[in-house]
């Protein structure tokens, strides 16, 4: 399967999450990057949280499919929602 959304639109996110983490929680990274993830169309939503969960090792890469598959049948929340979730996630599991 060719990846559903560009490399140069995963870029953006990775960036914009860098630059919201060095942020103020409220400030306009913030904002810019639950904008930018949410005019993603649903296929290029499912693939960044596919990258996600081999990134935090849910799934192998070689299983992108399978990521990509789940993260469209099981989404029921809105993408940046829960991109917003996982990061507050990571940050207080880093705490402990």
């Amino acid at each position: 399967m060719q990846l559903p959304i560009s490399t140069d639109k995963v870029a953006t996110v990775i960036i914009r999450a860098r630059k919201f983490d060095a942020d103020m929680p409220d400030a306009g990274q913030g904002r810019e990057l639950r904008a930018f993830i949410a005019a993603l169309n649903e296929d290029e939503q499912a693939a960044l949280t596919a990258i996600l969960w081999i990134g935090r090792e849910t799934f192998d890469a070689s299983e992108f499919d399978e990521a990509f598959a789940t993260a469209r049948d099981e989404a029921t929340t809105p993408t940046e929602d829960y991109f917003w979730e996982f990061r507050f996630w990571r940050i207080t599991s880093k705490m402990e």
